[in-house]
């Protein structure tokens, strides 16, 4: 979220809630689902560089088990990513 050309800045002072992860790996999933019908998955990098440059694949689907798995999954990582229960501390004092 802080490298040059992120849009988290943007979307947050647009009113969008944004949430990130707070582990020193990273949130590798490249997936979209739009209106709880569509997919839209793949290797794809979305920035530009990826789409100019890169050789990348990107499938879409209207399957609905597909779209409730990704769905699933989604609201998964979106719970696991709320502030609300991000440790900044120790458990310990």
């Amino acid at each position: 979220m802080g490298l040059h050309g992120s849009q988290i800045g943007r979307l947050r002072h647009a009113g969008i809630q944004v949430r990130h992860d707070q582990h020193s790996g990273y949130m590798h999933h490249k997936f979209a689902i739009v209106d709880r019908r569509l997919l839209i998955t793949g290797s794809l990098n979305w920035t530009t560089q990826a789409i100019q440059s890169n050789r990348e694949n990107v499938l879409v689907v209207e399957d609905v088990e597909y779209v409730k798995a990704f769905q699933e999954e989604f609201e998964r990582i979106w719970e696991e990513y709320n502030p609300a229960n991000y440790r900044f501390f120790s458990e310990r004092q």
